[in-house]
């Protein structure tokens, strides 16, 4: 059985969450964007979300490092709350979801 090693940098690993976060974007804002603005705002805000997404990818990353797991921000919670942290987060997420995505589609 192979060992498993790290192939991925800082950098990289930086440029492929701030185009996982643009790229789920492209398909579903577009619209909306649009609908609310120019397109010259429309690609600023991409911008600007690109930028205010690397502190968030920086913390998170360095907590994976500290806590590896593969519980993601409910096991975060819960390190530093206790088990109600983790359900917590559980149900913001799953919370967003069930309501997020319906808001979008209308």
């Amino acid at each position: 059985m192979t060992e498993l090693k790290k192939t991925i940098s800082f950098t990289r690993g930086m440029g492929l969450a701030i185009c996982m976060l643009i790229g789920t974007g492209i398909l579903a804002l577009p619209g909306l964007a649009l609908d609310a603005g120019t397109v010259y705002e429309a690609i600023l805000g991409w911008f600007l979300i690109a930028i205010v997404a690397v502190p968030l990818i920086e913390v998170c990353s360095s907590l994976g490092l500290k806590f590896p797991s593969t519980a993601g921000l409910a096991g975060y919670a819960e390190k530093a709350v206790g088990p109600w942290g983790g359900y917590a987060v559980s149900y913001l997420v799953g919370g967003s979801l069930f309501f997020g995505l319906p808001a979008v589609a209308l």
